[in-house]
C-alpha cells in the first residue's frame, strides 16, 4: 500500500468550496457556472477592508519599508511635516494592503488570476485615513490550457 504524502490534504493545497465538500482538481467552466459569474459582473458590491482599515504612520512606514521604498514621504514625520501635505503619505500601492483578493471569480475549483485594477485617488492616503471599498467584476476571458504550459492564445 502507498503511503499518503504528508503534504497531500493540505488546506492549501485541496480546494474546498463553501459546502465544504473537496473539489475536483479539474474542474470545467460550466454553462452554470458562467450565467453565475455573469450575473454578478458590472454590478458593485462592497465589503470591510481585509487588513489596513485605517492607514497609520507606522502602517505606512512598515509597507513603504516592506517594499523598499525609501522615499522620506512615506517613512520620516519630520520631513513629512516640512512637506506641501504637512504629513507622511503613503504610496499608492499602499491600497494593496487594505485590499488585494480577487473579489470572487464565480467559479470555484478553477483558477482566477487578477489581471488589473482600476483606482482612483482624489487625495493622497495620509494617516488617519479610513477605507470603504467598492468591487465590481469585469470581463472574463476563458483561456484553455494546462497550468505553466507557454503560448495559451
Amino acid at each position: 500500500m502507498a503511503s499518503k504524502s504528508k503534504w497531500e490534504e493540505h488546506a492549501r493545497l485541496v480546494a474546498i468550496n463553501t459546502k465544504g465538500d473537496v473539489v475536483a482538481e479539474a474542474a470545467t467552466f460550466t454553462p452554470e457556472l458562467k450565467k453565475r459569474r455573469d450575473f454578478r459582473m458590472n454590478k458593485p458590491f462592497y465589503h470591510d477592508p481585509i487588513f489596513n482599515r485605517q492607514a497609520t504612520i507606522d502602517g505606512i512606514r512598515h509597507f513603504a519599508q516592506g517594499i523598499g521604498d525609501a522615499n522620506p514621504l512615506f517613512t520620516d514625520v519630520e520631513y513629512g511635516k516640512k512637506s506641501k501635505y504637512g504629513t507622511i503619505v503613503a504610496p499608492g500601492a499602499f491600497l494593496y494592503s487594505v485590499h488585494w483578493t480577487i473579489v470572487g471569480a464565480g467559479a470555484s475549483g478553477l483558477h482566477g488570476w487578477y489581471v488589473g485594477g482600476d483606482w482612483e485617488w482624489y487625495r493622497p492616503i495620509v494617516p488617519g485615513d479610513e477605507f470603504k471599498i467598492v468591487c465590481i467584476i469585469r470581463e472574463l476571458i476563458e483561456k484553455q490550457g494546462k497550468m505553466g504550459e507557454e503560448n495559451l492564445d
